[in-house]
């Protein structure tokens, strides 16, 4: 039951697992639990998460749009906010249009030539629909990226330059 908290491909992968074994044995209902455990890792991997995230408002920090701000950050921000000048705050509190022009997206996988081409084509798609003054990509969670999806972005970057 757990594991439908933390996703619903584990909570499937757990009933296949269990049902496979119940009717067809075994050996069987495990082969077929280790073939949806590596689908499910190959379509994991083929289509990462691609998050825009949004400035919080009244800080520098940054997240998806549906997660809220945890409390002790507001604390400290609140703290840092009476130690800042006027001119500051503002810079702290840019304008929403401000914000709007430039987007920021996280990358939440490895880079490699499976999968660079969504990340290629989300970019070239944000930069051709709204006039941005840029694009900034957060590849905190990216633990490696091969020679080819480094090619890939290369070229992306060169056709959104023109």
């Amino acid at each position: 039951v757990r594991l439908g908290r933390h996703g619903f491909t584990d909570l499937l992968a757990l009933v296949v697992a269990f049902v496979a074994t119940c009717f067809l044995g075994v050996v069987e209902g495990m082969l077929l639990a280790i073939v949806v455990s590596l689908v499910e890792f190959v379509w994991k991997s083929l289509f990462p998460q691609i998050s825009e995230l949004h400035r919080s408002p009244g800080s520098l920090h940054y997240a998806p749009a549906e997660v809220e701000e945890p409390e002790p950050f507001q604390v400290v921000q609140g703290m840092l906010d009476r130690r800042m000048s006027r001119d500051q705050r503002k810079l702290v509190r840019s304008p929403s249009s401000l914000r709007a022009t430039v987007k920021v997206f996280r990358f939440e996988a490895p880079l490699w030539f499976a999968n660079a081409v969504n990340l290629s084509d989300l970019l070239l798609s944000e930069l051709k629909g709204v006039a941005l003054r840029g694009v900034v990509l957060d590849m905190s969670t990216v633990p490696w990226m091969d020679s080819t999806a480094a090619n890939i972005l290369k070229k992306s970057l060169v056709i959104a330059g023109e």
